[in-house]
């Protein structure tokens, strides 16, 4: 074929209008920095678990590392997300808040300003923190920061502003004498700082914490109407700023002095009028049917001597299904088999299969792979198809005669299983 240096010259027009995997690459960098932070404020803000969504993020490329490290980002983490881990994993719960007061996240902060105030008695910081959650918007930061300034002359004012900036009131200031003030918003979060206050004061350094109570300032007005209960929400109604805050700061500290756990003592003895024998037998049903039983098992663990007692139980850890650990596998891998490992001498029979195959096809251990698997198989466990296999032996078919049909349906099943099992056992072999 003759070309042309016409053809030639389209040819390399061509060649030079074909995208190439460089220029594909500056087209996805031209997403900026700004809006890459961006995706990980929305991840964090919206996501039921945003910590881990966050970590996940992280890995995906440089640019998702970078952002999602960001102190714009963790401020947008909503703490009451992390209910789980403040249960289950405090110490890491307490890590991460740490790590998130650094980055001015407001709840961060104003679980920090609230235990410095009330558990340590550090009013000069816990202020410092309180004051950086309410700058930021923070409702229950602000209440406490209202009350807390009221007492101090030079600080009344503040203490007003935040409290009008809790009822969302603040630009009706000007608007002179005879406007009313209410406390509908100030009721609901008097009862999650009570809340807040309780947990960080019920244990400081290993023993009970002594909450700072401040003196009261009881509420005498002598307007006609004021602070009286107005609608079925029952919140009040007030003649001033000055007599709302007062009303609140009686309100708030006389509650404070009223909070008290819940004698141990007294507790247990009513909880353990229920039969022991009733107790293990809620355990078992909580490890056999919860979707997360090791997770539900510590919850129980954590509600009284009695369920702490209970809950450690071989029959208990006999019911755990394993196959409902998978996550925990892929993800806490170590865990997971520290987990296996007790269950093992609580006669769990998917732990003691899992051991037996892993000893026999991984370790080459007959001796003792047989043993678990034999615990397993004695019970109708699925165990019983790889000992089978392993002693090549079929008794029955002895006492019912020649000819007697056989099928594998069964085998067929968990065949598929063992084999899914043993894969994974020697996935891996150290060395």
């Amino acid at each position: 074929m003759v070309s042309t240096r016409s053809m030639a010259a389209r040819a390399k027009a061509k060649q030079m209008n074909r995208p190439s995997a460089t220029s594909a690459t500056m087209k996805e960098l031209a997403l900026c920095h700004d809006n890459v932070v961006h995706i990980a404020c929305l991840v964090a803000a919206t996501s039921p678990e945003p910590i881990a969504d966050l970590l996940s993020l992280r890995a995906t490329c440089k640019a998702m590392h970078a952002a999602a490290k960001e102190r714009d980002v963790g401020k947008c983490v909503p703490l009451e997300r992390l209910d789980n881990m403040k249960w289950m994993e405090n110490e890491r719960y307490l890590a991460i808040v740490n790590h998130l007061v650094g980055a001015g996240n407001p709840d961060a902060c104003f679980i920090t300003g609230v235990t410095l105030v009330f558990a340590h008695q550090d009013m000069e910081q816990g202020l410092l923190f309180l004051n950086k959650a309410a700058t930021a918007g923070h409702k229950a930061a602000a209440y406490v920061l209202g009350l807390l300034l009221y007492k101090f002359d030079d600080a009344r004012a503040t203490g007003k502003k935040y409290i009008s900036q809790v009822e969302d009131d603040g630009n009706e200031a000007s608007t002179g004498v005879g406007v009313k003030r209410t406390n509908r918003e100030c009721q609901q979060y008097r009862k999650i700082v009570g809340d807040v206050i309780q947990e960080a004061t019920w244990k400081v350094g290993g023993r009970r914490g002594r909450m700072l109570v401040l003196p009261e300032d009881s509420h005498h007005c002598t307007a006609t109407g004021c602070g009286v209960e107005s609608g079925w929400e029952g919140y009040g109604v007030f003649c001033s700023d000055d007599c709302r805050i007062k009303h609140e700061y009686s309100k708030f500290f006389t509650e404070a002095k009223q909070m008290k756990r819940p004698s141990m003592a007294s507790a247990t003895t009513k909880e353990l009028a229920l039969r022991h024998g009733n107790i293990v037998h809620i355990a078992c049903l909580v490890a056999a049917t919860s979707s997360e039983p090791i997770t539900d098992l510590l919850s129980l663990c954590a509600t009284c001597k009695a369920m702490h007692v209970v809950a450690k139980e071989c029959d208990v850890g006999s019911y755990v299904p394993l196959e409902r650990l998978d996550n925990m596998k892929w993800i806490e891998n170590k865990r997971y088999f520290i987990v296996v490992n007790h269950l093992v001498t609580a006669d769990n029979l998917d732990a003691c299969f899992i051991v037996g195959v892993t000893l026999v096809f991984t370790h080459q251990d007959m001796e003792q792979g047989l043993l678990f698997l034999d615990k397993a198989a004695i019970t109708g466990h699925k165990a019983v198809y790889v000992l089978g296999l392993l002693l090549h032996g079929d008794g029955e078919e002895a006492a019912t005669g020649v000819g007697v049909k056989r099928t594998n349906q069964e085998c067929q099943q968990y065949r598929k299983i063992a084999e899914d099992m043993i894969q994974e056992a020697t996935w891996k072999v150290k060395g």
